[in-house]
């Protein structure tokens, strides 16, 4: 009987690791797919963007920091597509997520508190970038 109850606490643990390397790698698709959506926005159209932030002085400061969002978003994508983030991958995750959040902390205070929505997400995103996708062979 110990046996038995053995084998299903490990299928158990197995399942759940599976599950924990597949989400990992999902929301990091996510979070590497809202950078290019937030990215592009202000690019593509001023006048939403600029309803749900509020009014810029300096937009083409808005457009440089889209698009290396946008950048970004897209190289962690090729990650996510290839299925293994390696170490460099790793660090821009990391450095994007801090400076944005600093630059979001900063605009929470002085311009729209939507801002802290993308602090929340960078937040709840980053650490799937540091979890294995695949199971130790």
């Amino acid at each position: 009987m110990k046996r038995f109850a053995d084998r299903k606490t490990r299928e158990c643990q197995r399942s759940v690791f599976v599950l924990t390397y597949r989400r990992s790698r999902a929301i990091a698709g996510i979070h590497s797919a809202y950078l290019v959506a937030s990215g592009v926005w202000p690019i593509l159209h001023r006048r939403s963007f600029e309803a749900v932030t509020s009014p810029k002085n300096e937009f083409w400061l808005v457009r440089t920091v889209g698009g290396l969002a946008a950048v970004c978003g897209a190289v962690l994508g090729a990650s996510v597509v290839r299925g293994r983030p390696s170490g460099e991958i790793q660090l821009l995750a990391a450095a994007q997520a801090l400076v944005f959040v600093t630059a979001d902390m900063f605009a929470a205070r002085t311009q729209s508190r939507v801002y802290l929505g993308d602090v929340v997400l960078q937040a709840a995103c980053v650490p799937a970038w540091f979890v294995r996708w695949t199971p130790a062979k």
